[in-house]
Protein backbone atom coordinates (compact mmCIF):
# COMPACT_ATOMS: atom_id res chain seq x y z
CA UNK A 1 0.00 0.00 0.00
CA UNK A 2 2.72 2.45 0.42
CA UNK A 3 2.76 2.52 -3.37
CA UNK A 4 -0.88 3.84 -3.42
CA UNK A 5 0.19 6.12 -0.71
CA UNK A 6 3.09 7.30 -3.18
CA UNK A 7 0.51 8.05 -6.06
CA UNK A 8 -2.35 9.63 -4.08
CA UNK A 9 0.74 11.97 -2.71
CA UNK A 10 1.98 12.68 -6.13
CA UNK A 11 -1.92 13.27 -7.35
CA UNK A 12 -2.25 16.24 -4.63
CA UNK A 13 1.03 17.61 -5.36
CA UNK A 14 0.38 17.82 -8.66
CA UNK A 15 -2.84 19.80 -8.18
CA UNK A 16 -1.02 22.04 -5.36
CA UNK A 17 2.18 23.18 -7.03
CA UNK A 18 0.47 23.41 -10.35
CA UNK A 19 -1.95 25.75 -8.94
CA UNK A 20 0.85 27.77 -8.24
CA UNK A 21 2.85 27.16 -11.47
CA UNK A 22 0.70 29.86 -13.46
CA UNK A 23 2.13 33.19 -11.68
CA UNK A 24 5.74 31.45 -12.14
CA UNK A 25 5.65 31.37 -16.04
CA UNK A 26 5.93 34.31 -18.21
CA UNK A 27 2.88 34.58 -20.10
CA UNK A 28 1.80 31.11 -19.17
CA UNK A 29 4.00 29.67 -21.68
CA UNK A 30 4.57 25.86 -20.82
CA UNK A 31 6.87 25.16 -23.57
CA UNK A 32 8.32 27.02 -26.85
CA UNK A 33 10.32 26.27 -29.56
CA UNK A 34 11.02 26.96 -32.98
CA UNK A 35 7.95 24.98 -34.30
CA UNK A 36 5.19 25.69 -31.49
CA UNK A 37 4.55 26.79 -28.26
CA UNK A 38 2.28 25.56 -25.73
CA UNK A 39 0.66 27.31 -23.37
CA UNK A 40 -1.73 27.21 -20.43
CA UNK A 41 -4.81 27.08 -22.65
CA UNK A 42 -3.35 26.57 -26.34
CA UNK A 43 -1.29 25.30 -28.72
CA UNK A 44 -0.07 27.28 -31.75
CA UNK A 45 1.84 25.66 -34.31
CA UNK A 46 2.16 28.37 -37.79
CA UNK A 47 -1.21 28.34 -38.89
CA UNK A 48 -2.34 25.99 -36.63
CA UNK A 49 -4.13 26.50 -33.22
CA UNK A 50 -6.16 24.42 -30.73
CA UNK A 51 -7.60 26.33 -27.88
CA UNK A 52 -8.90 25.21 -24.45
CA UNK A 53 -12.77 26.43 -24.36
CA UNK A 54 -12.71 24.73 -20.90
CA UNK A 55 -11.62 20.98 -19.25
CA UNK A 56 -14.30 19.50 -21.11
CA UNK A 57 -14.45 21.08 -24.80
CA UNK A 58 -11.04 21.38 -27.26
CA UNK A 59 -11.16 23.10 -30.45
CA UNK A 60 -8.47 22.86 -33.43
CA UNK A 61 -7.87 24.03 -37.19
CA UNK A 62 -5.35 21.80 -37.16
CA UNK A 63 -5.60 19.06 -40.59
CA UNK A 64 -2.44 16.83 -41.39
CA UNK A 65 -0.46 16.70 -45.00
CA UNK A 66 -2.96 15.46 -47.59
CA UNK A 67 -2.31 12.09 -48.12
CA UNK A 68 -3.79 12.05 -51.94
CA UNK A 69 -0.16 13.80 -52.98
CA UNK A 70 1.24 10.23 -53.75
CA UNK A 71 -1.85 9.48 -55.94
CA UNK A 72 -2.01 12.39 -58.54
CA UNK A 73 0.43 11.54 -61.12
CA UNK A 74 -1.54 7.93 -61.41
CA UNK A 75 2.22 6.67 -60.63
CA UNK A 76 2.64 3.49 -58.45
CA UNK A 77 5.75 3.08 -56.60
CA UNK A 78 6.38 -0.60 -54.89
CA UNK A 79 8.76 -3.65 -54.44
CA UNK A 80 8.38 -7.09 -53.68
CA UNK A 81 8.61 -8.92 -50.68
CA UNK A 82 9.67 -12.58 -50.22
CA UNK A 83 8.39 -13.93 -46.78
CA UNK A 84 6.47 -10.66 -46.03
CA UNK A 85 10.44 -8.91 -45.51
CA UNK A 86 11.91 -6.15 -47.57
CA UNK A 87 14.21 -7.84 -49.38
CA UNK A 88 14.02 -7.09 -52.93
CA UNK A 89 15.62 -4.18 -53.74
CA UNK A 90 18.14 -1.74 -51.50
CA UNK A 91 16.34 0.90 -49.72
CA UNK A 92 15.21 3.70 -51.78
CA UNK A 93 14.98 1.64 -54.96
CA UNK A 94 11.55 0.64 -56.27
CA UNK A 95 9.53 -0.30 -59.31
CA UNK A 96 7.23 1.69 -61.33
CA UNK A 97 3.86 1.41 -62.76
CA UNK A 98 1.63 3.85 -64.58
CA UNK A 99 -2.07 3.31 -63.45
CA UNK A 100 -4.55 1.77 -65.90
CA UNK A 101 -1.93 0.39 -67.91
CA UNK A 102 -1.36 -2.96 -69.27
CA UNK A 103 -0.54 -6.02 -66.48
CA UNK A 104 2.42 -5.00 -64.73
CA UNK A 105 5.41 -7.39 -65.76
CA UNK A 106 8.33 -7.46 -62.85
CA UNK A 107 11.77 -7.92 -63.47
CA UNK A 108 14.20 -8.20 -60.68
CA UNK A 109 15.73 -5.05 -60.83
CA UNK A 110 14.80 -1.06 -60.25
CA UNK A 111 11.98 0.21 -62.57
CA UNK A 112 12.03 3.30 -64.90
CA UNK A 113 9.62 5.96 -63.64
CA UNK A 114 7.43 6.26 -66.57
CA UNK A 115 7.45 9.20 -68.47
CA UNK A 116 3.62 9.91 -68.42
CA UNK A 117 1.45 9.85 -65.36
CA UNK A 118 -0.80 7.42 -64.99
CA UNK A 119 -4.48 7.30 -64.86
CA UNK A 120 -5.81 8.26 -61.68
CA UNK A 121 -9.53 7.00 -61.95
CA UNK A 122 -8.21 3.44 -62.43
CA UNK A 123 -8.99 1.35 -59.62
CA UNK A 124 -7.83 -2.28 -61.02
CA UNK A 125 -4.05 -3.34 -61.43
CA UNK A 126 -2.71 -6.55 -62.48
CA UNK A 127 0.95 -7.69 -61.73
CA UNK A 128 2.43 -10.71 -62.51
CA UNK A 129 6.47 -12.16 -61.19
CA UNK A 130 8.28 -14.69 -62.74
CA UNK A 131 9.21 -16.69 -60.02
CA UNK A 132 10.57 -19.92 -62.47
CA UNK A 133 14.86 -18.76 -61.52
CA UNK A 134 14.01 -18.64 -57.54
CA UNK A 135 12.03 -22.21 -57.52
CA UNK A 136 14.69 -23.41 -59.71
CA UNK A 137 17.34 -22.23 -57.31
CA UNK A 138 14.83 -23.65 -53.93
CA UNK A 139 15.10 -27.02 -55.66
CA UNK A 140 18.76 -27.32 -57.18
CA UNK A 141 20.45 -25.46 -54.39
CA UNK A 142 17.70 -25.69 -50.93
CA UNK A 143 17.94 -21.98 -50.51
CA UNK A 144 17.77 -18.55 -52.70
CA UNK A 145 19.89 -15.46 -52.55
CA UNK A 146 17.40 -12.29 -53.01
CA UNK A 147 18.60 -9.22 -54.31
CA UNK A 148 19.54 -7.66 -51.38
CA UNK A 149 21.51 -10.93 -50.32
CA UNK A 150 18.92 -12.33 -47.81
CA UNK A 151 19.31 -15.99 -48.52
CA UNK A 152 15.57 -17.80 -48.08
CA UNK A 153 16.12 -21.83 -47.41
CA UNK A 154 13.30 -23.96 -49.16
CA UNK A 155 11.72 -25.05 -46.05
CA UNK A 156 11.08 -21.06 -45.17
CA UNK A 157 9.68 -19.96 -48.21
CA UNK A 158 6.26 -19.08 -47.63
CA UNK A 159 5.53 -16.75 -50.87
CA UNK A 160 5.74 -13.15 -52.23
CA UNK A 161 3.80 -10.09 -51.17
CA UNK A 162 3.75 -6.56 -52.59
CA UNK A 163 4.37 -3.48 -50.77
CA UNK A 164 3.78 -0.22 -52.27
CA UNK A 165 2.66 3.81 -51.73
CA UNK A 166 -1.21 3.69 -52.54
CA UNK A 167 -3.28 1.86 -50.80
CA UNK A 168 -4.19 -0.94 -49.93
CA UNK A 169 -0.29 -1.02 -50.32
CA UNK A 170 1.56 0.17 -47.58
CA UNK A 171 5.35 0.13 -46.70
CA UNK A 172 5.11 -1.43 -43.29
CA UNK A 173 6.75 -4.38 -43.97
CA UNK A 174 6.38 -5.77 -40.12
CA UNK A 175 2.66 -6.31 -40.71
CA UNK A 176 2.82 -7.51 -44.40
CA UNK A 177 3.29 -11.34 -44.02
CA UNK A 178 -0.49 -10.80 -41.72
CA UNK A 179 -2.11 -9.61 -45.00
CA UNK A 180 -2.81 -12.00 -47.37
CA UNK A 181 -4.94 -9.48 -49.92
CA UNK A 182 -1.07 -8.66 -50.90
CA UNK A 183 0.09 -12.29 -51.32
CA UNK A 184 0.63 -13.18 -54.57
CA UNK A 185 -0.85 -16.07 -55.94
CA UNK A 186 0.65 -19.26 -58.07
CA UNK A 187 -1.02 -18.66 -61.87
CA UNK A 188 -1.72 -21.55 -64.57
CA UNK A 189 1.68 -21.14 -65.32
CA UNK A 190 4.31 -22.68 -62.92
CA UNK A 191 6.61 -20.14 -61.57
CA UNK A 192 4.28 -17.46 -62.69
CA UNK A 193 2.77 -15.49 -59.83
CA UNK A 194 0.07 -13.13 -59.93
CA UNK A 195 -1.82 -10.23 -58.19
CA UNK A 196 -4.82 -8.00 -58.69
CA UNK A 197 -5.11 -4.76 -56.15
CA UNK A 198 -7.74 -2.67 -56.15
CA UNK A 199 -6.17 0.57 -55.59
CA UNK A 200 -8.10 3.51 -53.34
CA UNK A 201 -7.65 5.89 -55.18
CA UNK A 202 -9.98 8.14 -53.60
CA UNK A 203 -7.88 7.78 -50.31
CA UNK A 204 -9.16 11.13 -48.08
CA UNK A 205 -6.52 12.81 -45.86
CA UNK A 206 -6.10 10.99 -42.30
CA UNK A 207 -9.11 11.97 -40.58
CA UNK A 208 -8.88 13.95 -37.34
CA UNK A 209 -11.64 15.35 -35.47
CA UNK A 210 -11.69 19.66 -35.15
CA UNK A 211 -13.44 19.63 -31.72
CA UNK A 212 -13.37 17.28 -29.08
CA UNK A 213 -16.07 18.13 -26.32
CA UNK A 214 -17.68 16.10 -23.56
CA UNK A 215 -21.21 16.81 -21.29
CA UNK A 216 -18.86 16.61 -17.93
CA UNK A 217 -16.27 15.23 -16.20
CA UNK A 218 -16.43 11.08 -15.54
CA UNK A 219 -16.99 11.18 -11.62
CA UNK A 220 -16.29 7.58 -11.33
CA UNK A 221 -12.58 8.23 -12.29
CA UNK A 222 -10.41 10.34 -10.28
CA UNK A 223 -10.52 13.91 -11.46
CA UNK A 224 -8.29 16.70 -11.21
CA UNK A 225 -8.34 20.72 -10.95
CA UNK A 226 -5.46 23.05 -11.59
CA UNK A 227 -4.63 26.28 -12.86
CA UNK A 228 -3.75 24.95 -16.20
CA UNK A 229 -6.82 24.39 -18.13
CA UNK A 230 -4.87 22.12 -21.24
CA UNK A 231 -3.81 20.00 -18.33
CA UNK A 232 -7.23 19.32 -17.14
CA UNK A 233 -8.57 18.94 -20.34
CA UNK A 234 -6.13 16.73 -21.97
CA UNK A 235 -6.58 14.43 -18.70
CA UNK A 236 -10.67 14.28 -18.87
CA UNK A 237 -9.63 13.26 -22.82
CA UNK A 238 -7.66 10.61 -22.10
CA UNK A 239 -10.13 9.46 -19.53
CA UNK A 240 -13.22 9.78 -21.93
CA UNK A 241 -10.78 7.23 -24.30
CA UNK A 242 -10.68 4.57 -21.69
CA UNK A 243 -14.68 4.53 -21.41
CA UNK A 244 -15.71 5.06 -24.31
CA UNK A 245 -12.86 2.60 -25.83
CA UNK A 246 -13.36 -0.06 -28.54
CA UNK A 247 -12.63 -3.87 -28.10
CA UNK A 248 -11.18 -5.35 -31.34
CA UNK A 249 -14.16 -6.70 -32.64
CA UNK A 250 -15.35 -2.85 -33.00
CA UNK A 251 -18.14 -3.36 -29.56
CA UNK A 252 -17.97 -0.48 -27.05
CA UNK A 253 -15.87 -2.10 -23.89
CA UNK A 254 -15.30 -0.06 -20.65
CA UNK A 255 -11.73 -0.93 -20.84
CA UNK A 256 -9.85 -0.03 -23.71
CA UNK A 257 -8.49 -3.70 -25.16
CA UNK A 258 -7.97 -2.51 -28.74
CA UNK A 259 -3.86 -3.56 -29.07
CA UNK A 260 -2.33 -7.05 -28.32
CA UNK A 261 -2.13 -8.11 -25.30
CA UNK A 262 1.80 -7.35 -24.65
CA UNK A 263 0.65 -4.06 -25.46
CA UNK A 264 -2.73 -3.33 -22.73
CA UNK A 265 0.41 -4.17 -20.32
CA UNK A 266 2.29 -0.89 -20.44
CA UNK A 267 -0.76 1.55 -19.99
CA UNK A 268 -1.61 -1.06 -17.11
CA UNK A 269 1.90 -0.28 -15.52
CA UNK A 270 1.40 3.62 -16.31
CA UNK A 271 -1.87 4.15 -14.87
CA UNK A 272 -4.80 1.87 -15.74
CA UNK A 273 -4.09 -0.34 -12.46
CA UNK A 274 -4.11 2.74 -10.24
CA UNK A 275 -7.09 3.84 -12.68
CA UNK A 276 -9.27 0.78 -13.07
CA UNK A 277 -7.36 -1.95 -11.14
CA UNK A 278 -10.52 -4.40 -11.54
CA UNK A 279 -10.07 -4.32 -15.22
CA UNK A 280 -6.47 -4.43 -15.67
CA UNK A 281 -6.75 -8.17 -13.51
CA UNK A 282 -9.34 -8.91 -16.32
CA UNK A 283 -7.48 -8.01 -19.20
CA UNK A 284 -3.90 -10.08 -17.55
CA UNK A 285 -5.76 -12.46 -16.91
CA UNK A 286 -7.15 -12.90 -20.48
CA UNK A 287 -3.43 -13.27 -21.66
CA UNK A 288 -3.00 -16.43 -19.62
CA UNK A 289 -2.94 -20.15 -20.18
CA UNK A 290 -2.42 -23.11 -18.68
CA UNK A 291 -0.79 -21.28 -16.59
CA UNK A 292 1.95 -19.41 -17.92
CA UNK A 293 1.65 -15.88 -20.10
CA UNK A 294 0.65 -16.95 -23.06
CA UNK A 295 2.25 -16.85 -26.93
CA UNK A 296 -0.68 -17.22 -28.84
CA UNK A 297 -0.36 -13.23 -30.84
CA UNK A 298 3.12 -13.96 -31.87
CA UNK A 299 3.30 -15.43 -35.37
CA UNK A 300 5.98 -17.21 -35.99
CA UNK A 301 8.72 -15.44 -34.42
CA UNK A 302 8.59 -16.54 -31.07
CA UNK A 303 10.80 -17.75 -29.09
CA UNK A 304 12.91 -14.50 -29.57
CA UNK A 305 9.84 -12.38 -28.49
CA UNK A 306 10.68 -11.61 -24.62
CA UNK A 307 8.66 -8.70 -24.19
CA UNK A 308 5.72 -11.09 -22.88
CA UNK A 309 7.35 -10.79 -19.61
CA UNK A 310 5.95 -7.34 -19.03
CA UNK A 311 3.47 -8.71 -17.96
CA UNK A 312 4.98 -8.80 -14.34
CA UNK A 313 5.72 -5.19 -14.16
CA UNK A 314 1.78 -4.44 -15.11
CA UNK A 315 0.78 -7.36 -12.60
CA UNK A 316 3.12 -5.68 -9.61
CA UNK A 317 1.93 -2.50 -10.05
CA UNK A 318 -2.02 -4.08 -9.61
CA UNK A 319 -0.51 -5.49 -6.39
CA UNK A 320 1.32 -2.46 -5.23
CA UNK A 321 -2.41 -0.20 -6.13
CA UNK A 322 -4.64 -2.99 -4.21
CA UNK A 323 -2.44 -4.65 -1.91
CA UNK A 324 -4.30 -7.78 -3.15
CA UNK A 325 -2.89 -11.00 -1.26
CA UNK A 326 -4.62 -13.60 -3.65
CA UNK A 327 -3.90 -11.37 -6.95
CA UNK A 328 -0.45 -11.57 -5.62
CA UNK A 329 -0.09 -15.38 -4.88
CA UNK A 330 -1.32 -15.98 -8.71
CA UNK A 331 0.76 -13.63 -10.54
CA UNK A 332 3.63 -14.88 -8.60
CA UNK A 333 2.78 -18.28 -10.09
CA UNK A 334 2.54 -17.11 -13.46
CA UNK A 335 5.89 -15.41 -13.72
CA UNK A 336 7.84 -17.87 -11.97
CA UNK A 337 6.57 -20.79 -14.60
CA UNK A 338 6.63 -17.93 -17.49
CA UNK A 339 10.48 -16.89 -16.70
CA UNK A 340 11.67 -20.42 -15.61
CA UNK A 341 10.43 -21.42 -19.04
CA UNK A 342 11.63 -18.76 -21.17
CA UNK A 343 14.88 -18.14 -19.18
CA UNK A 344 15.20 -22.23 -20.22
CA UNK A 345 14.88 -21.26 -24.14
CA UNK A 346 16.25 -17.69 -24.08
CA UNK A 347 19.00 -17.37 -21.31
CA UNK A 348 22.85 -17.34 -22.18
CA UNK A 349 25.17 -18.94 -19.62
CA UNK A 350 28.02 -18.04 -21.19
CA UNK A 351 27.08 -14.13 -21.28
CA UNK A 352 24.40 -14.10 -18.66
CA UNK A 353 22.55 -12.19 -21.26
CA UNK A 354 18.70 -13.27 -22.67
CA UNK A 355 18.21 -13.80 -26.47
CA UNK A 356 16.08 -12.25 -28.70
CA UNK A 357 13.62 -8.91 -29.33
CA UNK A 358 10.70 -7.93 -27.84
CA UNK A 359 7.28 -7.68 -30.16
CA UNK A 360 7.39 -4.11 -29.01
CA UNK A 361 10.24 -3.89 -30.65
CA UNK A 362 9.52 -5.31 -34.09
CA UNK A 363 6.34 -3.19 -34.37
CA UNK A 364 8.26 0.19 -33.17
CA UNK A 365 11.45 0.15 -34.46
CA UNK A 366 13.93 -2.25 -33.71
CA UNK A 367 14.72 -3.26 -36.98
CA UNK A 368 16.96 -5.78 -38.29
CA UNK A 369 19.28 -6.16 -40.91
CA UNK A 370 17.82 -7.64 -44.34
CA UNK A 371 20.28 -10.64 -44.10
CA UNK A 372 19.23 -12.13 -40.77
CA UNK A 373 16.74 -14.81 -40.41
CA UNK A 374 14.45 -15.83 -37.24
CA UNK A 375 17.48 -17.91 -36.04
CA UNK A 376 20.04 -14.80 -36.41
CA UNK A 377 17.35 -12.40 -34.86
CA UNK A 378 17.55 -15.00 -31.99
CA UNK A 379 21.16 -15.05 -31.49
CA UNK A 380 20.61 -11.16 -30.69
CA UNK A 381 20.56 -10.24 -27.67
CA UNK A 382 18.46 -6.73 -27.41
CA UNK A 383 18.43 -4.40 -24.29
CA UNK A 384 15.04 -4.27 -24.64
CA UNK A 385 14.45 -8.25 -23.88
CA UNK A 386 17.59 -7.85 -21.04
CA UNK A 387 15.94 -4.79 -19.03
CA UNK A 388 12.54 -6.70 -18.76
CA UNK A 389 13.96 -10.04 -18.02
CA UNK A 390 16.41 -8.03 -15.14
CA UNK A 391 12.78 -5.88 -14.06
CA UNK A 392 10.86 -9.57 -13.70
CA UNK A 393 13.56 -10.98 -12.06
CA UNK A 394 13.11 -8.33 -9.58
CA UNK A 395 9.96 -8.43 -9.05
CA UNK A 396 9.67 -12.19 -8.23
CA UNK A 397 12.35 -11.50 -5.43
CA UNK A 398 9.70 -8.77 -4.57
CA UNK A 399 6.78 -10.99 -4.84
CA UNK A 400 8.42 -13.95 -3.07
CA UNK A 401 9.87 -11.91 0.21
CA UNK A 402 5.59 -10.59 0.31
CA UNK A 403 4.82 -14.19 0.30
CA UNK A 404 7.45 -15.43 2.41
CA UNK A 405 9.14 -17.46 -0.28
CA UNK A 406 13.19 -17.48 -0.40
CA UNK A 407 14.39 -17.84 -4.26
CA UNK A 408 17.43 -17.16 -6.30
CA UNK A 409 16.03 -14.26 -8.30
CA UNK A 410 17.14 -10.92 -6.29
CA UNK A 411 20.84 -12.65 -7.10
CA UNK A 412 19.84 -13.21 -11.08
CA UNK A 413 18.80 -9.55 -11.39
CA UNK A 414 22.17 -8.68 -10.34
CA UNK A 415 24.04 -10.52 -12.39
CA UNK A 416 21.79 -9.73 -15.33
CA UNK A 417 22.10 -5.68 -14.41
CA UNK A 418 25.79 -6.30 -14.46
CA UNK A 419 25.76 -8.16 -18.42
CA UNK A 420 23.87 -5.15 -19.21
CA UNK A 421 26.32 -2.24 -18.16
CA UNK A 422 29.07 -4.78 -19.42
CA UNK A 423 28.11 -5.79 -23.13
CA UNK A 424 25.48 -3.09 -23.90
CA UNK A 425 26.98 0.05 -22.76
CA UNK A 426 28.66 2.27 -25.34
CA UNK A 427 31.00 4.55 -22.66
CA UNK A 428 32.58 6.89 -25.09
CA UNK A 429 28.50 7.84 -27.00
CA UNK A 430 26.89 7.74 -23.44
CA UNK A 431 23.96 5.39 -24.22
CA UNK A 432 23.00 1.67 -24.44
CA UNK A 433 23.33 -0.26 -27.83
CA UNK A 434 20.30 -1.32 -29.38
CA UNK A 435 21.69 -5.25 -29.12
CA UNK A 436 24.52 -7.63 -30.30
CA UNK A 437 24.37 -9.84 -32.58
CA UNK A 438 26.57 -12.56 -34.13
CA UNK A 439 26.86 -14.61 -31.62
CA UNK A 440 30.42 -15.63 -32.32
CA UNK A 441 31.86 -12.38 -31.81
CA UNK A 442 29.71 -10.11 -30.98
CA UNK A 443 29.04 -6.54 -32.76
CA UNK A 444 26.77 -3.52 -31.26
CA UNK A 445 24.30 -2.18 -33.20
CA UNK A 446 24.75 1.16 -33.25
CA UNK A 447 21.12 2.52 -33.23
CA UNK A 448 19.65 3.70 -29.85
CA UNK A 449 16.80 2.47 -28.54
CA UNK A 450 15.10 5.01 -26.25
CA UNK A 451 11.62 3.00 -24.99
CA UNK A 452 14.48 0.39 -23.25
CA UNK A 453 16.90 3.51 -21.99
CA UNK A 454 13.80 4.80 -20.31
CA UNK A 455 13.49 1.63 -18.58
CA UNK A 456 16.94 0.92 -17.62
CA UNK A 457 16.26 4.70 -16.07
CA UNK A 458 13.78 3.67 -14.10
CA UNK A 459 14.26 0.47 -13.21
CA UNK A 460 18.04 1.45 -12.00
CA UNK A 461 19.72 -0.61 -14.34
CA UNK A 462 21.44 2.33 -15.82
CA UNK A 463 23.64 2.72 -12.49
CA UNK A 464 26.44 4.84 -11.64
CA UNK A 465 26.48 8.06 -13.60
CA UNK A 466 25.27 6.38 -16.71
CA UNK A 467 20.97 7.58 -16.03
CA UNK A 468 22.15 11.17 -15.69
CA UNK A 469 24.23 10.66 -19.31
CA UNK A 470 22.22 8.88 -21.17
CA UNK A 471 19.05 11.60 -20.40
CA UNK A 472 21.87 14.35 -21.41
CA UNK A 473 23.44 13.08 -24.59
CA UNK A 474 20.25 10.92 -26.53
CA UNK A 475 19.58 13.14 -29.69
CA UNK A 476 15.59 14.46 -29.40
CA UNK A 477 13.82 16.40 -31.61
CA UNK A 478 11.00 19.15 -30.70
CA UNK A 479 8.25 16.60 -31.24
CA UNK A 480 9.58 14.46 -28.46
CA UNK A 481 12.12 11.54 -28.32
CA UNK A 482 11.48 9.39 -31.15
CA UNK A 483 11.01 5.63 -30.67
CA UNK A 484 15.05 4.78 -32.10
CA UNK A 485 17.78 7.23 -32.51
CA UNK A 486 18.27 7.54 -35.59
CA UNK A 487 14.67 7.20 -35.83
CA UNK A 488 13.61 4.68 -38.97
CA UNK A 489 13.06 6.79 -42.34
CA UNK A 490 10.30 4.52 -43.51
CA UNK A 491 8.13 6.39 -46.64
CA UNK A 492 5.07 7.02 -45.36
CA UNK A 493 6.52 8.99 -42.67
CA UNK A 494 5.06 12.54 -42.96
CA UNK A 495 7.44 14.56 -40.22
CA UNK A 496 9.40 14.03 -37.29
CA UNK A 497 6.16 14.18 -35.49
CA UNK A 498 4.79 11.10 -36.68
CA UNK A 499 8.00 8.73 -35.13
CA UNK A 500 7.14 9.85 -31.61
CA UNK A 501 4.68 7.51 -29.40
CA UNK A 502 2.60 8.31 -26.54
CA UNK A 503 3.67 5.21 -24.89
CA UNK A 504 7.67 6.08 -25.37
CA UNK A 505 7.21 9.54 -24.67
CA UNK A 506 5.46 8.70 -21.19
CA UNK A 507 8.48 6.35 -20.28
CA UNK A 508 10.73 8.72 -21.16
CA UNK A 509 9.30 11.57 -19.33
CA UNK A 510 8.98 9.45 -16.20
CA UNK A 511 12.89 9.09 -16.86
CA UNK A 512 13.17 12.00 -17.38
CA UNK A 513 11.96 13.49 -14.05
CA UNK A 514 13.57 10.93 -12.36
CA UNK A 515 16.91 12.16 -13.03
CA UNK A 516 16.06 15.82 -12.82
CA UNK A 517 16.39 16.38 -16.07
CA UNK A 518 14.31 19.42 -16.63
CA UNK A 519 14.82 20.42 -20.05
CA UNK A 520 14.44 17.13 -21.53
CA UNK A 521 11.08 17.29 -19.04
CA UNK A 522 9.53 20.08 -20.77
CA UNK A 523 10.52 19.01 -24.44
CA UNK A 524 8.92 16.00 -23.53
CA UNK A 525 5.35 17.34 -22.04
CA UNK A 526 5.44 19.78 -24.67
CA UNK A 527 5.32 16.94 -27.33
CA UNK A 528 2.51 15.30 -25.36
CA UNK A 529 0.16 18.27 -24.89
CA UNK A 530 0.99 19.33 -28.61
CA UNK A 531 -0.13 15.87 -30.46
CA UNK A 532 -3.24 15.35 -28.12
CA UNK A 533 -4.64 19.36 -28.15
CA UNK A 534 -3.83 19.78 -31.98
CA UNK A 535 -5.47 17.03 -33.20
CA UNK A 536 -8.24 16.95 -30.99
CA UNK A 537 -8.50 13.89 -30.77
CA UNK A 538 -8.53 10.10 -28.68
CA UNK A 539 -4.71 9.07 -29.24
CA UNK A 540 -4.27 6.56 -26.73
CA UNK A 541 -2.38 8.77 -24.45
CA UNK A 542 -4.88 6.80 -21.76
CA UNK A 543 -1.60 4.79 -21.99
CA UNK A 544 0.14 7.96 -20.63
CA UNK A 545 -2.42 9.57 -18.20
CA UNK A 546 -0.87 9.23 -14.63
CA UNK A 547 2.79 9.58 -16.55
CA UNK A 548 2.10 12.86 -17.06
CA UNK A 549 0.76 13.58 -13.64
CA UNK A 550 3.66 12.45 -11.74
CA UNK A 551 6.16 14.02 -14.14
CA UNK A 552 4.33 17.42 -14.01
CA UNK A 553 4.23 18.13 -10.71
CA UNK A 554 8.14 17.33 -10.57
CA UNK A 555 8.74 19.75 -13.29
CA UNK A 556 6.43 22.58 -11.69
CA UNK A 557 8.45 21.88 -7.75
CA UNK A 558 11.46 22.23 -9.55
CA UNK A 559 10.55 25.67 -11.44
CA UNK A 560 9.18 27.19 -8.28
CA UNK A 561 12.54 26.35 -6.85
CA UNK A 562 14.40 28.81 -9.05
Amino acid sequence: MKRLLLILTHLILAMLWLSGCKEQMSNDVVVQNKHFTVTADSVVEGDWIARVLSPTHIVSNYSPADTTSFTKDGIVCFRLAFNGHDNELPKHSYHYAAMGADTTIVAFEEGVRPSKNGDTKATKWHVKVDLRNMQEKLKTDGFYATPTGDTIYKEEFKGVWIAGNIPPLSWNFLELEENEELKLHESDTTGIYEITIPLNVHQQAIPYFTEWKIDKENVNYPTIKTSMPIIDALYNMSIDDIVNGLNSDGKPTSFPRRVNHTRMNYPIMLSLAYLNPKESMETLKSSVENGIITHKHKRSIWPINTDDISWAMAAWEIYSVTGDKKWLKWAYDVVKKTIDEEYEINGDIVTGLIHGGGQFAFSQGQFYPSWMEYKDIYETASLSSNVFFERAFEILNDMGDELGIDSDYGEMAQNLKDAINEALWNEQLHHYFQYTYVYASPVQSPVIDNFAQALSVLWNIASDDRAENLMMYTPINYYGVTVTSPHYESEDIINLSEVVTPMVQAFWNLAAAKTENEAMLRYGLGAMYRAQALQASLLALYEAILAVLQVTWQWCFAYTQE
